[in-house]
């Protein structure tokens, strides 16, 4: 994605790395280092930027080559200060849709197979006009429509009509939580809700809210009445009920509602003559994988196991 006020300099894809630092001047005035820090903490410089007001185009070529510096990806900078208002209101809209389902930048670009630098940068409204295969990934990782997402970088959200949360409404919990955010919370306290602080109630006032059919339930193989959750704390009856409740019928038709507009997306990018049965059944089953798995990864961030 081009900067404004940045020449930038690709070495390596973003992909390959977890997180990212900036080294200002590191490679003397006016050249950033961009490092990409691996999983495990090892670093490399991913890319390289030059002030614009420091820089040419050709001086900073030739700046690379002079140091051996291969680029993969060279954009030159906008070379215009101010955003655009439509880029403001995509980044303002980023940064609203991720907070409200509970999704960091770093989430956001795993769901979305981009580098969580670019979705900070759009968030921040530091990109002018992000091209569609990123304005793609940041749907896709936000759980939005594409073509509603890029009306709004193209229009803005006067005129796209379009504000965080109008996709289909995330359930949640009495706590005002979606499922993320819970588990955010979860994250953040280092250990569960006791059972006291979520208003955990035995038996469920509410037969239509019992743990049992709760998102967060984890039943015991042994069939007994008793298992975990979560989120709470403690042994879990499934005919009780608490604030963390979130209905997993619920749940998964909001996910299957994402699902289906995505697979829509690609069924329409297939083109006409690629929407056969075993395409379209290809296509599904790779969907599938993906929602299984991401599911099957929030449900193990329980640190505690049926036994």
């Amino acid at each position: 994605m081009p900067f404004p006020n940045f020449h930038s300099a690709r070495l390596i894809d973003p992909q390959r790395f977890e997180r990212f630092a900036t080294q200002k001047d590191q490679g003397g005035d006016g050249v950033d280092f961009i490092l990409g820090i691996r999983a495990d903490d090892g670093s490399e410089i991913q890319a390289i930027r030059f002030d614009r007001t420091k820089f040419t185009v050709a001086e900073a070529k030739k700046w690379l080559v002079d140091h051996d510096f291969k680029a993969i990806l060279f954009e030159e900078a906008t070379g215009e200060d101010e955003m655009q208002e439509t880029g403001k209101d995509l980044g303002a809209f980023v940064k609203a849709e991720a907070g409200r389902r509970g999704l960091t930048f770093a989430e956001v670009a795993r769901r979305g197979g981009d580098s969580p630098s670019a979705v900070a940068m759009v968030a921040r409204g530091e990109v002018q006009k992000p091209n569609d295969n990123c304005v793609r990934k940041l749907a896709k990782g936000l759980g939005v429509s594409f073509e509603r997402l890029r009306a709004l970088r193209d229009r803005g959200i006067q005129e796209a009509g379009y504000q965080a949360g109008e996709d289909a409404e995330a359930p949640k919990s009495a706590r005002g939580f979606t499922v993320g955010e819970e588990f955010d919370e979860l994250d953040k306290r280092g250990k569960k809700l006791s059972q006291d602080e979520s208003n955990y109630v035995i038996p469920s006032p509410d037969a239509a809210k019992a743990c049992g059919a709760c998102r967060f339930y984890l039943r015991n193989p042994d069939g007994s009445e008793i298992g975990l959750c979560q989120v709470v704390d403690g042994p879990i009856a499934w005919f009780a009920t608490s604030d963390a409740y979130i209905g997993a019928a619920e749940e998964a038709r909001f996910v299957f509602e994402h699902a289906a507009e995505e697979m829509a997306e690609a069924v329409t990018e297939m083109g006409h003559e690629s929407t056969g049965t075993h395409d379209i059944l290809g296509a599904l089953h790779d969907k599938g994988a993906a929602y299984r798995a991401e599911r099957e990864k929030l449900r193990q961030t329980s640190p505690q196991k049926l036994s």
